[in-house]
């Protein structure tokens, strides 16, 4: 009875244990600590079976004369089963299991990021994955990217230069022919099924940061765009570079009022234009995707080359970006959301940083490149060998059916005269020269050039005349200023460098006009 009772009594202090711990402490018990202190309290009260002391719960002695008992197992101890893990949950230690108490030092994100890619370029280079190395590198992820394409989007610039390292090396290894290479390669860079827009080369010039790195919480005046889709609504709002990255498929416009503001995407959103990456390793990237591949002249979903993207974008940049002051102080951003800030709300990102100037940097790389400029300048143009031999037509239809299909053509020489600056006309103006020069020995080539060349003088004559009539002076019209007359400069600077094709040109222009 004793016995019972002391037993009893120990489950008494095991409860009054655990409401005491509850009771003393001003932080909520989670259900495995009130498991956990209990099993101490009740291994606390529990002796070996048959030490005759307190709390022996062996069977009576059989000379006492009592009936024979069978033994009482000895009480088990009590446990929980350990929780998931969560592998997005940041908590390597937990997964390595390694306790609270000596915690290894987490490292920081960049020793993370130079072990990643330790371990990538040493997959890449193994012999064991050399077999398998094709399938791995032209696998497809949930959002149908490469590997490679992975990296471009997500900003990884140095595994993109490993993973094209890779790829280059197995392409050729996979066959003799340079067709076959070139298939094989462009399988793991950028497959024949892709969406248009996921272009790396389009990816990569798009990967620009936000404004709000270097714009802080001050207003300036620049595009922004709305996001239904992620609730940037009426006063919040997002720059053009997270419209095309973070809001790319969402229900996102154009703001037609109110252009003086900051990005509002990383208060509603995970913004993933905020770092921008390694900028050398992403240059070369771009080099190496213009001189081994083709995609300078894939046009996007819009047929909307890339030299068109990067003179828009350059001529829009630097009218944003007039406006930055590196010594100017920055302002704290206020949340402009009317939820309640709570812990998951995100920090404040980094605002003192310089702004982008990549773009400045592809465009003048790209107009350097002639398959480049030439699929930029035959965007909409309709050749065909049957015009030779078809019926005779008039010589207006002629001029007419050879200024068709030039309107993507007219907004990339109206962005490079206007909004860009005049050494990035000159460098275009270079190349058309080069290649007009280095082609004479070949005729095809040659006429091939001639074309192109025809195609853009036109185009600046074209700019040139609907310039020429807006500054022309009028009764109520006051004396042009010096801005409107540089792009006029610019003009005569196209037909003074190609004088000899532009002649024929500005004749045939001048005869349509009358």
């Amino acid at each position: 009875m004793g016995n019972a009772g002391h037993t009893s009594s120990s489950g008494l202090d095991s409860i009054e244990s655990i409401t005491s711990a509850i009771s003393s402490t001003s932080r909520a018990l989670n259900l495995r600590d009130m498991m956990r202190r209990a099993t101490q309290a009740a291994a606390r009260n529990i002796e070996p079976v048959g030490s005759g002391g307190p709390g022996d719960i062996s069977p009576p002695n059989m000379e006492e004369g009592g009936a024979a008992v069978p033994a009482v197992a000895q009480i088990p101890s009590l446990s929980w089963p350990p929780e998931p893990l969560d592998p997005t949950s940041g908590d390597e230690d937990s997964i390595l299991g390694v306790k609270s108490k000596d915690k290894l030092p987490v490292s920081d994100g960049q020793e993370r990021r130079t072990a990643a890619l330790a371990s990538l370029k040493l997959i890449c280079e193994s012999p064991v994955f050399a077999n398998h190395l094709e399938s791995l590198l032209a696998g497809l992820d949930a959002q149908s990217n490469t590997p490679f394409m992975g990296s471009v989007v997500h900003r990884a610039y140095p595994a993109s230069l490993v993973l094209m390292d890779a790829a280059s090396r197995v392409a050729r290894e996979s066959s003799h022919h340079s067709e076959t290479q070139k298939t094989t390669l462009m399988s793991m860079i950028y497959p024949a099924t892709s969406h248009a827009n996921s272009s790396p080369l389009h990816v990569i010039c798009c990967n620009d940061t936000c404004s709000f790195t270097w714009t802080g919480a001050e207003h300036i005046n620049q595009d922004i765009f709305e996001c239904r889709t992620c609730g940037l609504t009426e006063s919040l709002c997002c720059c053009t570079e997270c419209a095309r990255v973070c809001h790319k498929g969402h229900d996102c416009k154009l703001k037609r009022t109110s252009p003086t503001a900051y990005c509002d995407c990383w208060e509603k959103c995970k913004c993933k234009s905020l770092i921008a990456g390694h900028q050398g390793a992403r240059f070369d990237v771009l080099c190496r995707l213009i001189s081994e591949t083709d995609l300078a002249t894939k046009p996007n979903s819009r047929d909307e080359n890339i030299l068109l993207f990067l003179v828009q974008t350059v001529g829009r940049q630097m009218v944003e970006q007039r406006q930055y002051r590196p010594t100017r102080p920055r302002k704290t951003a206020s949340r402009k959301s009317t939820a309640p800030a709570d812990s998951a709300d995100p920090e404040m990102p980094d605002h003192d940083l310089e702004p982008p100037r990549f773009c400045r940097r592809a465009l003048e790389r790209l107009l350097n490149d002639w398959p480049a400029v030439s699929a930029m300048l035959s965007t909409g143009s309709k050749l065909s060998q049957a015009s030779a031999t078809g019926p005779t037509v008039y010589e207006d239809q002629a001029f007419l059916a050879s200024q068709s299909g030039t309107a993507l053509l007219d907004k990339f020489s109206h962005c490079l005269l206007v909004k860009c600056s005049a050494e990035m006309l000159d460098t275009l103006l270079t190349t058309l020269i080069r290649q007009l020069q280095t082609t004479t020995q070949d005729v095809t080539k040659q006429a091939d050039a001639k074309v192109v060349v025809r195609r853009f003088v036109r185009s600046v004559a074209r700019i040139f005349v609907a310039l020429s009539i807006e500054t022309a002076p009028g009764q109520n019209k006051k004396k042009s200023p010096a801005s409107a007359v540089q792009p006029l400069q610019r003009c005569k600077r196209v037909f003074q460098a190609i004088i000899n094709l532009s002649i024929e040109e500005l004749c045939e222009t001048g005869n349509a006009l009358l």
